[in-house]
């Protein structure tokens, strides 16, 4: 997983969220479909890009979960 404390943003969620234990993320107000940003410094390798797709009846709950990658 990505470090604890690493920033997370989105062109739809700049204000961002962190990455607490596990990697886990908490995001609001997504679309359905998208990239989010993952940086934890100021390196070349201090960060990382994960895409991700939510089906479409995610809309219909309060609170969905997936998993990706961050490359």
């Amino acid at each position: 997983p990505v470090p604890f404390g690493a920033m997370v943003t989105s062109a739809s969620n700049q204000s961002g969220s962190i990455v607490a234990d596990n990697g886990q993320v908490y995001l609001s107000g997504m679309p359905l479909a998208g990239q989010v940003q993952v940086k934890w410094g100021d390196g070349p390798d201090a960060g990382c890009v994960a895409e991700y797709r939510l089906p479409p009846e995610s809309q219909q709950q309060s609170l969905s979960q997936l998993s990706a990658v961050c490359r």
